[in-house]
């Protein structure tokens, strides 16, 4: 993950440099945002492998456990709104 994880912090650091000035080229502003999406998705694919892969040498009560934490994991990652409960 460190090389896609710098990646990022290189493109976002590009990205957000066309702040200091007029942007003229809005193409470099596009290609920016769909490298920085395609990297997103790196990471994504990369947690993904790479947790499927811990969860396969789990054993079924360990299963049962990796299931419950990454669940728990996915709750604390989603979006909050206000005046919702979060047990809603």
């Amino acid at each position: 993950m460190g090389p896609i994880q710098q990646k990022d912090l290189e493109l976002h650091d590009r990205y957000f440099q066309l702040l200091h000035g007029e942007v003229t080229d809005t193409l470099l502003v596009t290609q920016l945002a769909d490298s920085i999406a395609l990297n997103r998705i790196q990471t994504e694919l990369t947690t993904f492998y790479g947790f499927k892969k811990i969860r396969s040498i789990c054993n079924t009560a360990q299963q049962k456990k990796f299931d419950e934490i990454i669940g728990d994991a996915l709750r604390m990652m989603a979006p909050h709104h206000p005046g919702k409960r979060q047990d809603q």
